[in-house]
């Protein structure tokens, strides 16, 4: 059967996330939710969602998007993380939390990806697939599992006897990719969860990385860098200071002192000198995010959460970022007073905000995504002039 990988009304309680990218690019674990549809199905998926979005995904990924489904499909949300897909017999939707998170359909000419962005599905018999994955509706619920799903992706990892002079390895679950390089002094603690490094990564003299970890393909991770349990590296990240249980989803840089905690980044974002973010107030109550334009906050219910950041931002140096703050895509913040929300293309110096000109973010963003051979392309000019309010 075909498989479709689609988007609901709900992308948009991802905030900045996924103000640029299909719901289904988003991490948890050592996968994105679109690489686990496809492992678990063993097949190439097409991504039904928001029109300009699902244009630059399809250029970035090269998955076609937005077709009318023809042949027998299986439908699966790119909200849910998937530990198995759910064979059920005939024409059936699949339910979680009385979300409909799975179809299967014999003849799905009728629909089109308007009706499941809208909820819009036939009347046909439903099947609870609460046993087939976990439901998704916050940014933070992919943080705070971040580790707990690292493990379970990481679960067949067989023991290895890695090993080079001046590196440190304690316990055996690691895997390290061609290439990767290690400076003198580096510790790999397994002990507490298995760490899975990609190809080609740069590891630098002192670094801990304290599993359950994942680096992805091309990262650096800097001199003394202290990766502490349940992060996700996207690809070509650069990264020091200190990080714990974060998701930075891929090209952007955290290379100096300063603490991120509890915290889901974008791309292309660049975090500067000794910026650090709170992961924890002061009362230990549980934190609310101002997450949704003209919403009240919404409570995590967790005592831990950091930043939700849009791609593009650019934090300046010694920037101290509240509990639970969100910053929009393509925002410059800088200052000692960070408002805990900034909306997309401002520029924001001391807690005072003005709109940032399209024209030299695009002329940024162009520049930084040149220096790592990526280019935005005419669909992902196009999507980011016209970013709205979260």
């Amino acid at each position: 059967m075909d498989l479709i990988v689609f988007e609901d009304d709900a992308t948009r309680q991802f905030g900045p996330l996924t103000t640029l990218r299909h719901v289904a690019e988003l991490r948890c674990g050592r996968w994105s939710m679109l690489e686990r549809c496809e492992r678990l199905a063993v097949s190439v998926a097409r991504l039904w969602g928001r029109g300009e979005v699902c244009d630059w995904a399809h250029n970035r990924l090269g998955r076609r998007v937005n077709e009318r489904a023809e042949q027998p499909t299986r439908f699966l949300s790119g909200r849910v993380v998937w530990w198995d897909v759910p064979v059920p017999e005939g024409d059936v939707l699949g339910v979680i939390d009385d979300v409909v998170v799975f179809a299967s359909l014999e003849d799905p000419s009728h629909l089109t990806p308007g009706d499941a962005l809208a909820g819009r599905w036939p009347e046909l018999p439903q099947i609870d697939v609460s046993d087939c994955g976990r439901l998704v509706s916050w940014p933070w619920e992919l943080v705070l599992k971040n580790a707990d799903q690292i493990a379970v992706d990481l679960d067949d990892l067989p023991a290895s006897g890695f090993a080079e002079p001046g590196l440190h390895v304690t316990g055996s679950r690691l895997h390290v990719g061609e290439g990767t390089t290690f400076g003198p002094g580096v510790v790999l603690d397994t002990d507490p969860g298995p760490i899975w490094i990609g190809r080609d990564v740069t590891i630098k003299a002192n670094a801990v990385i304290e599993g359950p970890a994942v680096i992805g393909d091309g990262c650096t991770i800097q001199h003394h860098a202290q990766i502490h349990e349940g992060v996700t590296l996207g690809p070509r990240c650069k990264i020091g200071g200190e990080v714990e249980a974060s998701i930075v989803q891929g090209f952007s840089n955290k290379q100096h002192y300063g603490f991120l905690g509890h915290s889901y980044l974008g791309e292309w974002i660049n975090l500067g000198a000794g910026c650090t973010t709170s992961d924890l107030k002061n009362t230990y109550g549980t934190v609310a995010v101002p997450l949704l334009a003209d919403e009240p906050p919404v409570d995590s219910g967790s005592l831990f959460c950091g930043l939700t950041c849009g791609d593009y931002a650019k934090l300046g140096i010694n920037t101290a970022v509240p509990t639970g703050a969100c910053i929009g895509v393509g925002s410059n913040v800088m200052g000692s007073r960070v408002p805990k929300r900034v909306e997309a293309m401002q520029w924001v110096v001391d807690g005072q905000s003005q709109p940032f000109d399209r024209d030299k973010a695009v002329a940024i963003a162009t520049r930084m995504m040149q220096r790592r051979d990526r280019s935005l392309g005419e669909a992902g000019e196009r999507l980011l002039r016209g970013v709205g309010p979260m």
